[in-house]
């Protein structure tokens, strides 16, 4: 283009030099004058024919309407204006009819000097209306109704100065431009003059277009169009553009725009409309379109290598648009339709829906604002570089009503924050943060694969997340929420570090929660983690109104363990729940049936009302066990065991051990405050010594085993049949004690028994391998019952019958019997290695032996039936008040002293002694 504005001023100085040289005075003579004047005069004459032309009222399209302002040509042809003389303020204000500007331009005559070169008219004279003093600011005012055709460069010929076109009927570029123009404005508002300074731009109408050539402002410090609608069809090239459309007021200064009262006029469809041909190579750019309603499209490519800046009050429409420095964009609306990129900041604030269908990406941050919903269709990114390398400083800020991010990705290279007040819906997508990820939403749709993800922390805030079907919430730093309504079904929220969870209900069937150090829940409702895992590599702490663990559901801490549960927490079917240090458990009930898991590598403390331990539950404690609940189902292989101590207080609640149930400890074992315990075929025991107080006791086919010290307090009944109470020490104070059917009772150390109503002994064993000592109220030793002893033995019966048929009681120690009433040894033995003495109200001894290898003494106040029976002793004396001996033996291997007070019925029988007393 300039070659061709040369090109065509050395031309026209061609033809000005030969018009010249075809004149007269260019002959043969020198002369003083010619024509009459003189040679100054003449020379003046012939510099207006080779620079001006003579002074026209309109030329080329320009038509002025007021006085102070005149028209020529360069000797070229190019229309030149003589700008209005400028005010005290530096402005001309120049009044045109018509105002177009032709292909070869139009200059400006800003020139002060005589002359004046410039570059589209060559020399040409300067302008008289200036006396000196060259404008600032030239205003070109049209007001005849018709619209400007810029169709060439508009030239300051002199001191450069800001250009202002202002057409109220429009203004269209087609190749426009300007040269020694800092600052150029079109516009179809009023200039509006105050104080000889230019105020304010008034727009009521107009359109400005660009079109075909385009335009052409790249040499230009700041070009503005100020219009109520602009088109451009054409490309923009300029250093700084800015576009203020709309019914406004416009500060002239600042460009800041003040929307005028509604004058019922019909506003333009678009304040901005660029088509796919139209487009915008700038070095800076602002649009604003003011009114409301009033979109603004920009299909064409936009390129700055500075801001782009966009203010609409309606819909905007993106296109390719790329900006070396921000891109700021403000409208009811935005739909970016290509990519939009920005080479440090991208902000974009609608008061409606935003939709970006490719890609939207800057160095430093993305800021993103939506009053409606935010669809991303493409990615939105921040750290990205000018070169498409990827840089570690990217943030990315997200505000929206709702956001879809279906299946579409948002990345940020440092941090992401997004606030959405309705539905975030992050299906198949990704919302991921190399540094910081926050996320603020009332519902959080992550499901299908899903992926929220942060290389640091990641901070959840939501009234629901949905994180089913593989969805994956990740902050590697850390990951931490507030969330109403948590459902993660065959999802996982995770973090190499701690996970803290604020919820009011989770479920978690079937997914994953893990923490590589701390896991945090706190849940005000229920959390179901049926066949689902909550796991740490350190600690986890549950806080929960219900929790199910059922159905293989694993709570792992391979540190310590906390739970805090106002209700139920339900580990059945499979339940594990498991720490590798300290446990503590607090329930308001616990229901561990059928294979469930509670083990703890180090203490566990137990805190719980019911607890169902049954079928093939597991309670377990590396260390010491301590356990304080209501009651306790063990039944069919339901186990509690310790390697260290072990302490259950059942609360006075009742204790069900029956069927393989298995209580133990390695350590010291401690039952407490038991109500009734059932213990049939079920087993308590423990390596130290431990104490089984209760108000009743079945044992039945069970076992209460203890390698040292056993104590026993049954406020009622205990039921040993075919039961084994053993002991290394054993301390025994029941109200009554049955230990039929093959029951055992042995200590191996001392046993002690006291037994305030009837100790029943039939075909059971009651034995001490050091000493025993019974006091019962009755005992039935009868049908093969056996009471041994390796040491002494001593029974006391406290007045009460003794019933030895069939039985055995026996000591190699001393054996010691009082308070006798009635004894019935009818096929039974009593015997001693040591002497001993049988003192009785009565004496049943049919068929029954009494037998010590020292001295034997039978005291029978009443009646001593021996018939068949054997009272043999060294030494043996025998008193009764009858005594009935037939076929029955009283054998001494010394003396024996026989009285009987009454009959004697000695028929069939033997009394032998060395030493025979009768009396």
């Amino acid at each position: 283009m300039f070659d061709r504005l040369r090109a065509s001023r050395h031309d026209m100085d061609v033809r000005q030099y030969a018009f010249l040289a075809r004149q007269p005075s260019a002959a043969v003579k020198s002369r003083a004058h010619f024509l009459g004047l003189p040679k100054r005069g003449l020379a003046l004459i012939l510099a207006n024919a080779m620079f001006w032309h003579p002074l026209l009222a309109q030329a080329d399209g320009i038509v002025v309407n007021a006085p102070g302002t005149s028209l020529g040509q360069a000797g070229n042809g190019v229309p030149i204006v003589n700008i209005a003389t400028p005010n005290a303020n530096g402005l001309s204000h120049n009044q045109f009819h018509d105002y177009n500007v032709g292909a070869n331009g139009v200059i400006l005559n800003n020139a002060t000097d005589r002359t004046q070169s410039t570059q589209l008219g060559g020399i040409i004279v300067g302008n008289p209306n200036l006396h000196g003093t060259a404008a600032n600011i030239i205003l070109n005012e049209v007001n005849g109704g018709s619209p400007s055709q810029l169709r060439g460069y508009t030239e300051v010929a002199g001191q450069s100065a800001h250009v202002i076109v202002a057409n109220p009927y429009g203004i269209s570029c087609n190749g426009c431009g300007f040269i020694n123009t800092p600052q150029a404005t079109l516009t179809t508002g009023k200039a509006v003059i105050e104080n000889g300074q230019i105020n304010r731009y008034q727009v009521d109408q107009g359109s400005v277009a660009i079109e075909g050539a385009g335009l052409n402002a790249s040499n230009v410090d700041q070009f503005e169009i100020i219009t109520r609608a602009a088109t451009i069809n054409a490309q923009i090239q300029a250093k700084k553009l800015t576009i203020v459309a709309g019914r406004n007021d416009v500060d002239a200064r600042t460009l800041n725009a003040t929307a005028r009262a509604a004058d019922g006029s019909q506003a333009p469809d678009l304040a901005i409309d660029s088509s796919a041909l139209g487009g915008m190579y700038v070095g800076a750019v602002k649009l604003v379109g003011t009114e409301a309603g009033v979109g603004v499209k920009l299909s064409g490519d936009m390129v700055a290598g500075g801001d782009i800046q966009i203010d609409a009050g309606g819909h905007v429409v993106m296109g390719q648009t790329t900006a070396a420095g921000a891109i700021n964009v403000k409208a009811r609306s935005v739909e970016a339709q290509g990519v939009v990129a920005a080479g440090s900041v991208l902000e974009m604030k609608t008061q409606g829906d935003l939709l970006n269908q490719k890609s939207l990406a800057a160095r430093d941050r993305v800021a993103l604002q939506s009053g409606g919903v935010l669809t991303n269709n493409g990615v939105i990114e921040a750290g990205v570089n000018a070169d498409q390398t990827r840089n570690a400083q990217g943030d990315i800020h997200v505000t929206a009503a709702q956001l879809n991010n279906n299946g579409k990705t948002v990345i940020a290279s440092r941090d992401l924050a997004v606030n959405v007040d309705g539905t975030l819906d992050n299906r198949s997508g990704t919302l991921s943060a190399q540094n910081q990820l926050k996320v603020s939403a009332q519902t959080l749709d992550n499901q299908q694969q899903g992926r929220v993800l942060s290389a640091a922390r990641l901070e959840l805030n939501a009234g629901q997340l949905l994180n089913t079907d593989a969805g994956l919430v990740v902050g590697d730093r850390g990951l931490s929420g507030r969330i109403g309504q948590l459902v993660n079904r065959k999802g996982e929220l995770s973090s190499l570090a701690d996970v803290t969870l604020q919820v009011d209900s989770l479920d978690n069937v079937a997914g994953l929660i893990s923490a590589g150090q701390a896991l945090r829940l706190d849940a005000s409702a229920a959390v179901n983690n049926q066949n689902g895992r909550l796991v740490a590599g350190q600690m986890v702490r549950v806080n929960a109104g219900q929790l199910d663990n059922s159905q293989s559901g694993i709570l792992t801490s391979q540190g310590e363990l906390g739970l805090n549960i106002a209700g139920t927490l339900d580990n059945q079917q499979q339940g594990r729940i498991e720490s590798g240090a300290a446990a503590q458990v607090n329930a308001g009930n616990f229901n561990n049936q059928q294979h469930g898991v509670l083990a703890s590598g180090g203490a566990l403390e137990l805190a719980a009302g019911p607890v169902n331990n049954s079928q093939g539950g597991s309670i377990y404690s590396a260390k010491a066990l301590n356990a304080r609940v209501t009651s306790l189902d063990q039944h069919d292989q339901g186990r509690i065991y310790s390697n260290s101590d072990l302490t259950l207080d059942l609360s006075n609640g009742h204790l069900d051990n029956h069927d393989a149930g298995l209580i133990n400890a390695s350590g010291q074992l401690a039952l407490n405050n038991l109500n009734s315990v059932d213990n049939r075929s079920g087993e308590i025991s423990s390596a130290r010594g431990f104490s089984v107080a209760a108000n009743s006791l079945d044992n039945r086919a069970g076992k209460l085993l203890s390698d040292q010290a056993l104590g026993l307090r049954i406020a009622q009944a205990l039921n040993n049949g075919a039961g084994q109470i053993a002991a290394s020490g054993l301390d025994i104070d029941v109200a009554s004690l049955l230990n039929d059917q093959r029951g055992r009772v042995h200590s191996r150390d001392r046993l002690n028994a006291r037994v305030g109503g009837l100790l029943a002994n039939q075909s059971g064993s009651f034995s001490a391998d050091s000493g025993a000592q019974l006091t019962v109220g009755h005992l039935d030793n009868s049908n093969g019952g056996q009471l041994f002893s390796q040491g002494d033995l001593s029974l006391n019966l406290n007045r009460g019958h003794l019933n030895n048929q069939g039985g055995l009681i026996n000591s190699p120690g001393q054996l010691l019997l009082t308070q006798l009433n009635s004894v019935d040894n009818q096929g039974g033995e009593i015997s001693s290695t040591q002497a001993f003495d049988l003192n009785a109200d009565q004496l049943n001894n049919s068929a029954g032996k009494l037998l010590s290898e020292q001295a034997l003494s039978v005291r029978i106040a009443r009646a001593l039936d021996n018939t068949k029976g054997g009272l043999t002793a060294k030494a043996l004396e025998v008193r009764a008040g009858t005594l009935i001996n037939q076929a029955g033996r009283l054998a001494a291997v010394e003396g024996l002293n026989l009285q009987v007070d009454g009959e004697l019925d000695n028929r069939s029988a033997k009394v032998l002694g060395k030493h025979l007393v009768l009396g």
